[in-house]
């Protein structure tokens, strides 16, 4: 099997699976006003993603090793191909109720299917590129962001020339073809597919999340810092809105959260080196918490001039999208390390499961946050957000230091006394 080649249909999957977070938030709104559906009944309607993907990414964390990943992918494949072509069967139904349970239960399993094929994509990362590991993690999250970013901008040019259920065609269509692409050309009689042979059923979750506490911390650590991506999206337009009529120069300033993603992928491979793991996560942990205040700006360093306003955002975007990156990647690695602790002859358990809880966090901002951006936007406006969830994050960023950085890491010395008892090289996975 060509690795490069795998590589690259693997990325570009999750450029599908991603671009579905965005297109049903440009155009099944509009649609179920047309239904006449209450705005309150609409969120329900989006809520059911994350409800179906959160359970979902923590369950097949657990359970992926033990079954043919083959097997796996074209079940959920197939469920989420499905569930996005009746999101645009939506557009022939007529009747409120029964879109409402139609639209409900089509993000629901959504959710679930989407849940669960992105820590199957990750967990390949780990096998195929074990020395090159986090930098794999890196450019999959990158080809993520940018399904997650052209989804709108896409599925809004194929819905002007084609309409509405076009666009759920297509995407649940390719979908389908290039999950179904990946499976016969080259997970057919692979290593990769197999399921290990263990007298276990899969990782205790119980044990897996609280045996070692450190666990749980940098779950939430993860989320805590990727909060911001998903918490402006419910007054970052509006807001820009005051500052500029162009369209184009809001996507643009919005897109630096992207451009700094790929600056982080290059700070890890250039930059990172084990013994100052703990140090990269404080640097950028201090940097999303300095970025949030200009997420407006804050009205406290008083600027008034739009352009200076608009270059300050886009630089607080920039350098958060930088932090975040850097952020989930170490995290990510350092989660694997933690559960090895426990289970510490399972390393491709540990980080199968490591990889369902970045998809579980994922899940939860994008339930979470919109719904507090929302409610802080309300009350304090758009330009104190960002300083507000800047002083939330900060009391966890202290509590989290105050026990993580006390705490040392064993699992690398684990590793080379493994290593050199088997006659192995050592390696930087």
């Amino acid at each position: 099997m060509n690795k490069s080649i795998f590589f690259f249909f693997l990325n570009f999957y999750s450029l599908l699976i991603f671009s579905s977070y965005s297109t049903p938030i440009l155009l099944l709104p509009a649609l179920a006003n047309q239904r006449s559906l209450d705005s309150v009944l609409v969120a329900i309607v989006f809520m059911a993603f994350p409800v179906g993907a959160f359970p979902a990414s923590l369950i097949i964390g657990k359970l992926m090793r033990f079954y043919r990943k083959d097997r796996l992918l074209l079940i959920f494949n197939t469920i989420a191909s499905v569930s996005r072509f009746c999101i645009g069967i939506l557009y022939y139904i007529e009747d409120p109720t029964s879109f409402l349970v139609v639209a409900f239960f089509a993000r629901l399993f959504t959710g679930v299917a989407e849940g669960s094929l992105i820590p199957i994509a990750y967990s390949f990362i780990p096998d195929l590129f074990p020395d090159d590991m986090m930098v794999k993690f890196g450019i999959l999250e990158i080809w993520g962001s940018v399904g997650t970013i052209m989804g709108a901008p896409l599925s809004s040019m194929i819905y002007e020339e084609l309409g509405y259920f076009a666009v759920f065609a297509i995407m649940s269509t390719s979908n389908l073809i290039i999950g179904m692409l990946i499976i016969m050309f080259f997970l057919k009689s692979d290593s990769l597919v197999s399921f290990k042979k263990s007298e276990k059923s899969s990782l205790p979750m119980k044990e897996a999340l609280f045996k070692n506490k450190s666990v749980l911390l940098n779950f939430f650590y993860l989320f805590i810092f990727f909060f911001p991506n998903f918490m402006i999206l419910t007054g970052y337009q509006n807001y820009l809105d005051t500052l500029t009529s162009s369209l184009c120069v809001s996507s643009i300033i919005y897109s630096l959260i992207l451009v700094g993603m790929i600056l982080g992928v290059f700070v890890i491979k250039w930059l990172y080196q084990k013994k100052y793991e703990k140090k990269m996560l404080f640097i950028f942990g201090i940097s999303i918490i300095l970025a949030l205040t200009l997420y407006g700006p804050d009205p406290f360093f008083g600027i008034t001039d739009n352009i200076s306003k608009m270059l300050l955002i886009g630089f607080s975007f920039l350098v958060a999208g930088t932090a975040m990156e850097v952020i989930f990647l170490i995290i990510t690695k350092v989660m694997i390390t933690e559960l090895l602790e426990v289970f510490p002859e399972d390393k491709e358990l540990c980080a199968d499961f490591a990889n369902g809880l970045y998809t579980a966090c994922f899940t939860l901002d994008q339930f979470v946050a919109p719904m507090t951006g929302s409610v802080l936007n309300n009350y304090l406006g758009y330009a104190r957000t960002g300083t507000c969830y800047a002083m939330i994050t900060l009391i966890y960023f202290l509590l989290y230091w105050a026990f993580i950085g006390k705490k040392p890491s064993n699992y690398d010395n684990m590793v080379e006394e493994k290593e050199e008892e088997r006659g192995q090289p050592q390696t930087s996975s």
